[in-house]
């Protein structure tokens, strides 16, 4: 079966984290509790700013839940699965990278699968489908799932370039400074970023994924977005997913001819 070795990985993986939970449940409560206590602080937040009619154009307050349905849908999943990517570098740097290369599964690959938190991604979901509701707004089951699916494309194209600052490593060792850069780039799903100038909003959508972390699914979901406009921004989607993959594989092809190991 193929991808039965990854599969099976996954599967212990998600054992030793349900029994980590049952282990550390003080600990998880508290974690559910905070996560909680955020997610009303959050809303709250935007009911003030609503109530001031100080609204961004276009957004109704409903329209405004939904985007920070998937605000905290991009950042769970981010927190979950794809942030290790800006600490690959940490394989490089301590010569880790030896024991992986000879492996079937991509050293990439398999770092991010060792490194999931299995419970935080039901969380997630489970916030998700709950700001959802609360937003009281009529949405079709296909744009919540196209919308799922492009925050994680974003996801992917923002791991990708993660790992691009990490190969780094390969020529100049400890690379933690880059990797607190490429981890604020989280702070752009904070707001809606139509508020930008169109010059940036095209930029975000053509070089860097930042109009896909939440903005773009809560648009198709909210319908405020005509056809042409999601036609376009499929486009950007298409040519970050192009751009960061060829970027990727040619630093990373270069920084393995750079490699040198304890052993080498």
């Amino acid at each position: 079966m193929f991808f039965r070795k990854e599969i099976n990985i996954i599967k212990l993986l998600f054992s030793f984290e349900i029994r980590r939970f049952k282990y550390y449940k003080k600990d998880a409560i508290i974690n559910v509790f905070s996560k909680f206590i955020y997610l009303l602080l959050n809303l709250l937040f935007w009911y003030v700013i609503n109530s001031k009619n100080y609204k961004l154009p276009g957004w109704s307050y409903n329209n405004v839940i939904v985007f920070i349905a998937f605000s905290e849908l991009f950042y769970g999943l981010n927190n979950a699965f794809f942030s290790m990517a800006s600490r690959f570098w940490y394989y490089i740097y301590n010569a880790i990278l030896d024991n992986t290369l000879t492996r079937p599964l991509d050293p990439r690959v398999r770092f991010i699968i060792l490194n999931i938190d299995y419970v935080e991604i039901i969380l997630t979901f489970l916030e998700f489908i709950f700001l959802l509701i609360v937003s009281n707004t009529k949405i079709s089951i296909t744009s919540v799932l196209f919308g799922v699916i492009i925050v994680i494309m974003a996801n992917i194209v923002l791991s990708l370039i993660r790992l691009c600052g990490s190969y780094f490593a390969f020529w100049h060792g400890k690379m933690s400074a880059i990797c607190e850069v490429s981890d604020a780039l989280t702070s752009f799903n904070k707001y809606p970023l139509t508020i930008m100038p169109p010059i940036i909003i095209y930029i975000f959508k053509f070089l860097v994924p930042f109009y896909f972390f939440s903005t773009f699914s809560a648009e198709i979901v909210c319908n405020l977005v005509g056809i042409k406009t999601i036609s376009i921004s499929i486009a950007g989607m298409i040519i970050n997913i192009i751009l960061w993959l060829v970027i990727n594989n040619i630093i990373w092809k270069k920084g393995l001819e750079r490699y040198e190991s304890i052993n080498g």
